[in-house]
């Protein structure tokens, strides 16, 4: 009985260190990370740094209503490229300061492509009346790879 504790004892290190290894960040998902990080960021500073959310996003970036349904035929789309959603997001960024935090459950990358899932929860404070709403908003995001940098190309 004692051997089979000792054995025990001596592979749980071996068990948790390969545990955290498979889950431990790769350079291809520290890159996706720091691109999700530069939109929260912008949206957290505000239309002043505008350019720092859009720096994540690709020249043919699609934003989607998804309509509370997984199934993309249910889907609809809500700005057609970068263009438009940094439109919207300069209106939205001028009336609203938004602090939250960003929640990344998911990364799969498969060699130029990328899907992730972001949970993002706070408080979205409208800049005129000083109103604070509780917002939680789960998303799908789609990453592409161009060159050495990751842009997300759908939320």
């Amino acid at each position: 009985m004692k051997r089979r504790n000792l054995l025990l004892l001596a592979l749980t290190p071996l068990v948790i260190a390969s545990a955290a290894y498979s889950v431990a960040d790769t350079p291809e998902t520290l890159l996706i990370r720091q691109a999700l990080n530069n939109d929260k960021f912008g949206l957290r500073r505000g239309v002043e740094h505008l350019d720092v959310a859009l720096s994540a996003v690709a020249r043919d970036f699609v934003v989607y209503a998804g309509n509370n349904t997984a199934d993309p035929r249910g889907w609809q789309i809500l700005h057609e490229d970068r263009e438009a959603y940094a439109k919207s997001l300069r209106s939205n960024l001028i009336a609203n300061q938004y602090d939250i935090e960003r929640a990344v459950p998911h990364i799969l990358v498969l060699e130029k492509k990328a899907v992730v899932a972001t949970v993002d929860s706070g408080y979205v404070v409208d800049r005129r009346s000083g109103d604070r709403k509780f917002v939680k908003s789960k998303r799908f995001w789609t990453f592409t790879k161009f060159d050495e940098e990751w842009l997300a190309t759908s939320f």
